[in-house]
């Protein structure tokens, strides 16, 4: 996933090695959102960008962003191609 806000760009590379260590991690802590520390910006509590991956039937990764200016999350879920064996 590459995106560009602010004239910062983040890529987060969602390949089936990284989400396979992900989704561990994810089942360990007893969640279905595993936020991806490494991958977000979270220096602020009104400013951040926060990158996770969705656990469930469909593999997900999801984007939350908050920008000062604005009350509001701005949130998006997109479907990863793949599916992981058990």
């Amino acid at each position: 996933m590459w995106y560009t806000i602010a004239g910062g760009t983040s890529i987060v590379n969602y390949e089936p090695l990284h989400v396979e260590r992900w989704v561990y991690q994810a089942r360990k802590q007893q969640t279905d959102e595993y936020l991806i520390t490494d991958h977000s910006w979270i220096y602020y509590e009104d400013t951040y960008i926060k990158n996770y991956l969705v656990l469930g039937e469909q593999l997900k990764a999801k984007v939350a962003v908050k920008v000062r200016s604005s009350a509001k999350v701005i949130t998006k879920e997109y479907d990863l191609p793949f599916t992981l064996d058990e």
